[in-house]
């Protein structure tokens, strides 16, 4: 059942209605009496880490400078969030890399499209909590082996499926991350895309870091950009010319345990911007635009 070449890209401009979509308006009707599905938007304790770039702690001595994106690739034009977002298709994905002590399959959403959007797994009765522009669900456990993820339209009152991944294949202690993204660079336009990444939750050596970036910018736009990373501020890391060199065939580079501490991410002179390497933890670089300049999202994978 292959229904594409790569991995996270858009299918078709349509799908059919959400296989999930009867036991969802299930629980709407029973949850409407007592504040809805979301509750009371109190955050989730199991929710992800996500920092803006810059470092991961408040008082840390790193800068947080964005630069433009290279001049192979066009910037975004406004930092607006679409109010009409449309369904863009569905892709399928296999996992079978593990990469958590758990046996359950995990999974996790990182929105860096201009929507709020939430999603629903195979055997849940209700959506998970929204998620806004610029951040990461918790994980949550999905079922071994075939079953489908639907990306959710929140601000419409069916819930509407944006897009799905259908068939997801999982196996046991796997850790998977779904990225969105938006299609275009219109402020106003409607699709997204999304990009089905094997994660792991796991370090072979807790005094180093394991990093990751992924190329996350609007679909449209995407040519290939080449990343050095630089260590800085008392860092000893080595620094590393040809960190990653990602094309919208390859939107992500793999784990690299690299030396704790600062560093300049970066294009040559077209993007730089500073990033903390966080000593025994697991993170992805998620490099988005969400205003004129690129922009890296820090998302702590490690448990």
């Amino acid at each position: 059942m292959n229904k594409q070449d790569q991995p996270g890209e858009r299918c078709g401009s349509s799908h059919p209605r959400s296989r999930l979509f009867p036991a969802l308006c299930l629980s709407l009707l029973i949850t409407a009496c007592d504040g809805g599905i979301f509750g009371t938007g109190e955050g989730s304790s199991d929710a992800a880490i996500v920092y803006p770039s810059g470092g991961a702690a408040a008082d840390s001595e790193a800068d947080s400078t964005s630069g433009a994106a290279p001049a192979s690739a066009p910037t975004e034009t406004a930092n607006e969030v679409s109010s009409s977002p449309v369904e863009s298709g569905w892709t399928d994905f296999s996992n079978t890399e593990i990469g958590s002590t758990a046996t359950d399959p995990q999974v996790r959403v990182v929105n860096v499209s201009r929507h709020p959007i939430s999603f629903i797994t195979a055997g849940s009765s209700a959506p998970e909590p929204v998620i806004a522009p610029g951040t990461a669900s918790a994980y949550v456990t999905a079922p071994i082996g075939e079953s489908v993820i639907e990306i959710l339209d929140s601000d419409d009152a069916e819930y509407n499926t944006l897009y799905a991944v259908d068939p997801l294949n999982l196996g046991a202690s796997t850790v998977t991350t779904l990225v969105i993204r938006n299609l275009t660079l219109d402020p106003q336009g409607g699709s997204i895309s999304v990009i089905p990444l094997s994660s792991t939750t796991m370090i072979d050596d807790p005094s180093l870091a394991l990093v990751r970036v992924v190329l996350a910018v609007a679909e449209s736009e995407v040519t290939s950009v080449e990343l050095s990373l630089q260590p800085v501020n008392d860092n000893p890391g080595p620094a590393n010319s040809e960190f990653a060199n990602l094309t919208e065939s390859q939107l992500s580079s793999n784990y690299q345990l690299i030396t704790a501490g600062d560093y300049v991410l970066g294009s040559g002179a077209s993007f730089t911007t500073t990033v903390r390497a966080v000593e025994g933890k697991v993170q992805t670089w998620v490099i988005h635009a969400p205003a004129e300049v690129w922009d890296v999202l820090t998302v702590i994978d490690s448990e």
